[in-house]
């Protein structure tokens, strides 16, 4: 199962296996062990290559600071030119928001506040999906949205801006259906 603890040496910007998203702008970088971003905005989605092939994929990552605009994200892909696309949770306000082509949606708020060190998992499988917070499930989970079908180029994270002290850790991720590891996680 793909995963990236992000414990190594700095890299600018954020480096193999992961790969910043058609459609994105700006760049994160490896800072202390740590994915922060390297300037505000604009949307960037990075994804884990190779780590998921079919529609039914999860994202999991640990939050450094619950006021970033950032998570786990899913089925992310984009058009240059045009923006990026994927589903993903925003710690910044505890919302599961999505972009088609650059264009802003949100599914919801996840009826859980997010705190400063907790796990975030996003699952899609069909048109569901789900948001875990240090393993449970969020009392308005599950969401349906059939906005974006398609597995694009797979898993990883969504990050806006950097803000003091915010940071991703501790990345797992793939295709849903390859392992139940990951509940127990």
């Amino acid at each position: 199962m793909p995963s990236d603890d992000f414990n190594r040496a700095n890299e600018t910007p954020l480096a193999s296996p992961w790969l910043l998203s058609t459609g994105s702008g700006g760049t994160a970088n490896l800072v202390s062990n740590h994915v922060r971003a390297a300037a505000s905005g604009p949307d960037k989605f990075y994804y884990y290559s190779g780590a998921a092939v079919s529609t039914e994929q999860f994202s999991q990552v640990t939050i450094g600071d619950s006021v970033m605009d950032g998570g786990p994200a899913v089925r992310i892909s984009g058009v240059a030119g045009v923006g990026p696309s994927g589903y993903w949770v925003s710690c910044f306000n505890s919302v599961l928001n999505f972009l088609v082509n650059g264009s802003l949606s949100s599914e919801g708020a996840i009826g859980k506040t997010i705190a400063d060190g907790d796990t975030v998992r996003l699952t899609a499988e069909g048109n569901e999906l789900n948001v875990y917070v240090n393993g449970v499930l969020t009392p308005n989970s599950p969401f349906f949205d059939s906005s974006l079908p398609l597995a694009g180029q797979g898993v990883g994270f969504f990050y806006f801006e950097p803000l003091t002290g915010d940071f991703i850790d501790d990345f797992v991720g793939g295709d849903l259906g390859a392992t139940l590891a990951w509940i127990t996680a």
